[in-house]
């Protein structure tokens, strides 16, 4: 169907109807349920991490299965909120200006979780304890 209709003006042409556009349309795309919150996001966005790239590739092979919510996306248990940095990152290379300690510790943490291990230097600054 990509050969049947214009990509400059999207007027599906002879052969191609619109139901079969926005399967191929849709098909790029994902939304995967993370803690109850969703998120869509191209395929080769989400496929940066790896953790999803392994996921994609086996659920779309039929090798594994996954766990699903109810409309059939993908779910995964884990924070929702979290994730929306994640995929920001995923999507820029740039991560949110102001951290508290405890957003840092929480994003490094979900980093580590879908195996992005080019993590930027900024999260890896470890722990400096005080004493008094």
């Amino acid at each position: 169907c990509l050969k049947l209709f214009g990509a400059r003006t999207g007027i599906l042409r002879r052969g191609c109807s619109a139901g079969v556009r926005s399967i191929y349309l849709m098909s790029a795309l994902a939304t995967v349920n993370i803690g109850g919150v969703l998120h869509t996001a191209c395929k080769s966005t989400l496929r940066k991490a790896p953790f999803f790239d392994r996921l994609l590739e086996h659920t779309e092979k039929g090798t594994i299965q996954t766990t699903r919510d109810a409309e059939g996306r993908i779910y995964v248990d884990r924070p929702g909120a979290s994730f929306g940095a994640v995929l920001d990152y995923l999507r820029s290379d740039r991560l949110p200006v102001s951290l508290d300690r405890e957003e840092h510790d929480r994003l490094l943490d979900e980093f580590r979780f879908y195996g992005i291990v080019n993590v930027p230097s900024l999260l890896i600054v470890e722990h400096q304890s005080v004493t008094l």
